[in-house]
């Protein structure tokens, strides 16, 4: 569907690589949505008919987000003449910048929504592997954000691991059912991470496991936007944009020559290689 200028559902993208983080992945497209370039997407009426809401065999105009496929606005009539053009200019902003405002504003926030997210799904893995499961709400993913101001994903991930593997003992030795045991998890990771701080441990940082790779955003923004190696070793506390990522500072201006001549032809012929208001290059 690329071929045509249409996306993939975000539903339907293979699990060995998503789209973005699950419990993201609706608020994502949601957001892209309602941009502040409104105009950015539009559904295309190709997509499946499932995708939409219909009545009395006609569309309402409505459909579900991660079913239906999108196109990008733009002058070209060629709906796939229009991706190449994005794909060209994301580019050569991740390589040379600078970036725009809201990017500079919003890439903290979107760390920590992708580091949580991450977090959560190995916190899930690794409870599975103990035949342990619970539910993920607000506690969690605030427990796993407190520990990610101090220390970096890939430390988390080794809370994690040791939280788990002891929560599994902990309903092996009976007494509690598995929900009680699985719901232990999380504070046994708050605890971990506590103390790690209050006595200034070093905590080895584990790596990403190959069955749980990042989603294409998250791979997208920490290897391309951020040009992070291994976002793993990296605290948020201690993350930083590229300096790419910033405007050049404008050079000052240099100011109009003094033209000793009193004739005129001398003062235009000299002022026509300078473009007012940059610096003094000649006009191309």
């Amino acid at each position: 569907m690329e071929n045509a200028g249409l996306t993939t559902p975000t539903a339907i993208w293979l699990k060995e690589r998503r789209w973005a983080p699950e419990r993201l992945r609706n608020d994502y497209e949601r957001r892209l949505l309602h941009a502040e370039s409104r105009a950015l997407i539009c559904s295309h009426r190709d997509s499946d008919p499932d995708a939409f809401l219909w009545e009395d065999d006609k569309p309402t105009g409505s459909f579900y987000l991660g079913q239906v496929s999108y196109y990008l606005n733009g002058a070209e009539t060629d709906l796939a003449a229009r991706v190449p053009r994005l794909l060209a200019e994301l580019n050569r902003v991740f390589r040379e910048g600078p970036w725009p405002d809201p990017w500079l504003r919003q890439w903290r926030e979107l760390w920590e929504e992708l580091a949580i997210a991450q977090a959560g799904a190995y916190l899930d893995m690794k409870l599975r592997e103990h035949h342990l499961e619970m539910k993920q709400g607000d506690g969690t993913r605030t427990a796993l954000a407190d520990a990610l101001a101090a220390f970096s994903l890939g430390q988390l991930f080794n809370f994690i691991y040791r939280a788990a593997k002891d929560s599994a003992a902990y309903y092996q030795r009976g007494g509690v059912n598995n929900m009680q045991a699985a719901n232990s998890t999380i504070g046994r990771i708050s605890a971990s991470a506590d103390r790690a701080r209050a006595n200034g441990w070093e905590i080895k940082s584990f790596g990403m496991p190959w069955n749980l790779p990042f989603s294409a955003i998250a791979e997208t923004f920490f290897s391309k936007v951020m040009w992070q190696a291994d976002m793993m070793q990296v605290p948020l506390s201690a993350a930083q944009v590229p300096a790419r990522a910033w405007a050049a500072e404008q050079p000052e201006v240099a100011p109009e020559p003094t033209v000793e001549s009193p004739e005129p032809r001398a003062t235009t012929d000299y002022l026509k290689h300078f473009v007012p208001g940059r610096t003094n290059e000649p006009m191309r």
